[in-house]
């Protein structure tokens, strides 16, 4: 049991220290179009914004927390399938966020960016299980 804590422990705070860095990516590309643009392209920049931040918190995530844990092989083609199912995970909590933030700002008058916030914090826990079940195969309950 210890060694299941521990394990777990350590891969979700990386996890969760990649999301902050995909966070800080999505909040930042998101600011400057909304300087640019204003609210007039925000679904396709936030669409832009988030699969930005999808694609590095995978890179990341791939290099530096499912290091040497689960399964990498199958070469560029294994890359791309892990890519794409961790794109596919998180098209669902990005989605959420997407509509909580759009909700948000056309019925409240909120930034966009509190509403990244929020549908960030509901999704992470959902999207580090599943991620690593699926994009990664590590059985977080066999350790």
């Amino acid at each position: 049991m210890g060694k299941f804590i521990e394990n777990n422990a350590k891969r979700s705070a990386k996890f969760f220290i990649v999301g902050g860095i995909s966070f800080l990516i999505s909040e930042g590309l998101l600011l400057l179009f909304i300087l640019i643009t204003g609210y007039s392209y925000i679904i396709e920049v936030e669409i832009m914004a988030t699969a930005s931040a999808v694609a590095v918190g995978f890179y990341l995530n791939e290099i530096w927390t499912a290091s040497g844990q689960g399964w990498h092989g199958g070469g560029k083609t294994g890359f791309l399938l892990r890519l794409g199912k961790f794109e596919l995970i998180n098209l669902a909590g990005s989605a959420e966020s997407v509509l909580l933030q759009l909700f948000l700002l056309f019925k409240f008058n909120i930034s966009p960016l509190i509403g990244n916030l929020l549908g960030s914090i509901i999704a992470a826990p959902i999207n580090y299980a599943v991620s690593m079940l699926l994009v990664w195969k590590i059985n977080m309950l066999k350790q």
